[in-house]
């Protein structure tokens, strides 16, 4: 099989309707399983129209679809559109990216080192990280990617999930109205916002939580969360600096580490320069709940790196300064004693 990416927005040899016909017809039976207490599961469908989504604006670019964090904020954004948000059913998008390869008409294969791999070969996996260790990336059927290309083809077989499993038809522009262009920015907003009334847990989150497919996207999108709302400026001597492919100078720091607690909430973070990071995590300095800089006795010339009494810089919206919890816990267990 000739798995040669097709670049996007280059002009497509035409396909027969014979073929479109084939993919409208596979994408009207994807085997979505039904529950009398939970409903329908239409993972598949919302993955495929993340994935149609992603082609259309760009974030997808070749016929190698991995476990990303676009893609998972996408599939996200899809599923709070087109899904009673009730807690039953969870927006899992490793199900369908591991379950559409057992469709009858198969058009979604796995490569890993270039080699293509049977879905046995990633058994029953529980989390993206499980996926993302077994497989590099899923690919499309060649002609079906080819189809994708084309804006008509694209938008008969967008339209043809919205009819069969959501009951409604909605053109591009019309799914551009509900759904952002650019969901991981989106997302990043959404999990800043979601700061103002989420009540900061001060307790370990149990592994279930880590492990969540939410869970994967907010810790990949911790440092962008951070980042942002310290303006990509260092917290404790206001140093910001960026280049032209988008890298700052500034690090978003756990205050309790991430291994132990897995808190990946921005009142656990710190936008910190590549110095002061360095000092925090290795307890060389803390900060008080009142946030102002406390230095360590124990280490010697500190006075050219943080200045102790130093009133740290908060973000402009105050639910998102540092948890005075998480900055007790960093002042008892990681600044250094004499």
């Amino acid at each position: 099989m000739n798995l040669t990416a097709v670049p996007p927005y280059q002009t497509q040899p035409s396909l027969s309707t014979e073929v479109l016909d084939k993919y409208v017809a596979a994408f009207k039976k994807l085997h979505v399983s039904q529950s009398n207490r939970l409903g329908p599961a239409p993972h598949k469908p919302i993955l495929l129209l993340a994935i149609i989504d992603g082609i259309h604006h760009g974030w997808i670019r070749d016929n190698r679809i991995g476990l990303t964090p676009e893609l998972i904020a996408a599939f996200f954004w899809h599923w709070r559109a087109r899904v009673s948000v009730d807690g039953l059913r969870q927006p899992r998008i490793i199900y369908p990216f591991r379950y559409l390869a057992g469709e009858k008409t198969s058009f979604w294969h796995f490569e890993r080192d270039g080699v293509e791999v049977t879905p046995q070969f990633l058994a029953h996996p529980t989390s993206v990280a499980q996926i993302n260790e077994k497989v590099d990336y899923a690919r499309l059927d060649p002609e079906l990617w080819r189809l994708l290309q084309d804006p008509a083809s694209r938008e008969a077989l967008r339209s043809t999930l919205m009819t069969t499993y959501f009951g409604a038809h909605l053109t591009v522009e019309a799914g551009e109205a509900m759904l952002p262009a650019d969901p991981l920015e989106a997302e990043i907003e959404r999990l800043i916002e979601q700061s103002r009334t989420l009540r900061y847990r001060a307790t370990p989150q149990p592994n279930a939580v880590r492990e969540s497919d939410e869970g994967y996207l907010r810790h990949h999108l911790f440092s962008r969360v951070v980042t942002r709302i310290y303006a990509e400026s260092c917290a404790v001597c206001r140093t910001s600096a960026k280049d032209s492919t988008g890298r700052v100078i500034v690090d978003a720091a756990h205050i309790r580490p991430f291994a132990r607690f897995g808190d990946d909430s921005p009142q656990n973070g710190l936008a910190l320069c590549k110095n002061h990071h360095f000092a925090f995590d290795a307890g060389w300095f803390s900060i008080r709940p009142d946030y102002t800089v406390v230095t360590s006795r124990s280490v010697r010339g500190l006075d050219g790196l943080v200045q102790a009494g130093t009133a740290l810089q908060l973000p402009s919206r105050p639910y998102l300064a540092p948890s005075p919890e998480a900055l007790a816990w960093h002042l008892a267990h990681t600044l250094l004693r004499p």
